[in-house]
């Protein structure tokens, strides 16, 4: 498990390959606690969660929303801003 708290990760700390992105132009990646979208591949969310220190699973206790293929996969630490915020990326 990393040491990393979620307020520590950003999407400036996201390797090559992957990228934060004007809302539309993806349907797949996660978002951040304060709303920002970095998009991934539609079977990569694995791959960026590891890019940035963590498994999918911790992402999501930290409050990450995963968005797959269109879909949102909310949980327990979800919040209404970003269910929103996610809705208009996958619009």
């Amino acid at each position: 498990m990393s040491t990393k708290k979620r307020d520590e990760i950003t999407p400036i700390e996201v390797v090559k390959g992957f990228s934060t992105i004007e809302p539309t132009v993806s349907i797949s990646g996660w978002v951040s606690p304060t709303n920002s979208f970095i998009s991934c591949l539609y079977t990569q969310h694995d791959i960026l969660a590891n890019k940035l220190g963590f498994t999918e699973s911790e992402l999501e206790n930290m409050g990450w929303l995963k968005v797959s293929n269109g879909r949102v996969h909310p949980t327990e630490t979800t919040t209404n801003e970003q269910i929103i915020f996610a809705k208009k990326v996958i619009k």
